[in-house]
């Protein structure tokens, strides 16, 4: 039987996600520019950390980047990069 694909969990964990305010600070001379963006990256890398073979690396700038192993020989890994924040409102 093939994988099949959960929308549900996939559309909740959006929506938690979308819970933590990462809401770029345009006055802040840090990266990241709001504190949550870094949270919202180690909620990501925790949520990685429990699949067998993953390579997590989250910089304190808040970068995050998580590989995932092949699951079929002579294939590449996949990489996924996260971008956290999101633009505020003018």
């Amino acid at each position: 039987m093939k994988n099949r694909i959960d929308i549900e969990k996939i559309t909740n964990t959006f929506l938690e996600y979308t819970l933590i305010n990462t809401t770029s600070d345009p006055s802040s001379q840090n990266l990241p520019s709001n504190d949550n963006q870094y949270k919202l990256a180690q909620y990501v890398a925790n949520q990685f950390s429990e699949l067998a073979g993953v390579t997590i690396d989250v910089k304190s700038n808040a970068i995050t980047t998580i590989t995932l192993p092949a699951n079929t020989a002579g294939v590449p890994s996949i990489v996924f990069f996260a971008h956290l924040d999101t633009a505020p409102d003018h």
